[in-house]
């Protein structure tokens, strides 16, 4: 049991946050990079592809819109940014549209989450977050007295 105190306290320490945070600022620099060339080098052969994809989901009624939802389902499921996909939602579905569809995918797709996160995945989740020192802290916290 002291084994288990021991790994719990060097857990809960924070890891170095000055070198942490240059990591994901060049990350996030890197990224932005990326897309800015993707999009220059891409741009019009996108704007044709997001004009077929419009034309594709609108011509399938609802179940398009049904389409435009399940695709948010496994994108939330695996954590994938989602701005990128809301975008294009919203470029064919509409302002009103696009955020009905965003916001039943989102809600769909965190539902499912939970829910595989409280039964199939347990104990991959509990794993991953023995080794979480912001997780630790909450759990310290949050303990019943």
């Amino acid at each position: 049991m002291a084994e288990a105190t021991s790994s719990y306290e060097a857990a809960a320490a924070p890891p170095d946050e000055p070198r942490s945070m240059a990591r994901h600022w060049f990350a996030l620099g890197t990224f932005i990079l990326i897309v800015v060339v993707v999009l220059v080098l891409f741009a019009p052969q996108s704007v044709d592809l997001l004009l077929e994809l419009r034309a594709w989901l609108t011509g399938r009624g609802a179940a398009g819109v049904a389409i435009s939802v399940a695709l948010f389902v496994p994108w939330i499921v695996l954590t994938v940014p989602s701005t990128t996909l809301e975008l294009v939602m919203g470029a064919v579905w509409g302002f009103a549209g696009g955020g009905a569809v965003n916001v039943a995918g989102k809600c769909l797709g965190s539902s499912l989450a939970y829910v595989l996160g409280l039964s199939v995945l347990k104990e991959l989740v509990d794993e991953k977050a023995a080794r979480n020192w912001r997780v630790l802290a909450i759990k310290r916290k949050v303990q019943p007295i």
